[in-house]
């Protein structure tokens, strides 16, 4: 694998992720401002790093997905899961996957501290 510094898959939001890891910034940088599935890939062959690529269709809906290891082993799967129907969250809370949705509750939560 190349050594690539700074922000390598350019991810812009993260389902989930639970793992240890044995640098948080790096894996921060490792997983943050993806502008696509497409963009993902390219930077993974960029990096020489070995990788699966598949899709899953069921219902009609069709997910790509992308699997690999991260810097500590760990198995990666990365997919297009904006495709999948999802259920809206009530009232304030934000999506998983949506990046916006959060700097948008977080203005407003600073601006009804501001106003206290």
């Amino acid at each position: 694998m190349k050594e690539n510094g700074g922000n390598p898959l350019h991810l812009k939001s993260v389902n989930h992720i639970s793992l240890v890891c044995t640098s948080v910034e790096q894996s921060i940088n490792f997983y943050k401002n993806c502008e696509s599935m497409g963009a993902v890939e390219k930077k993974i062959e960029e990096m020489e790093i070995e990788y699966v690529r598949a899709t899953v269709e069921e219902g009609g809906i069709k997910v790509d997905q992308l699997f690999f290891h991260d810097p500590d082993g760990f198995m990666i799967e990365i997919c297009n899961c904006d495709s999948l129907p999802v259920i809206p969250l009530a009232g304030d809370m934000v999506r998983s996957c949506s990046r916006l949705n959060l700097q948008m509750l977080q203005q407003r939560q600073m601006q009804q501290i501001v106003k206290q």
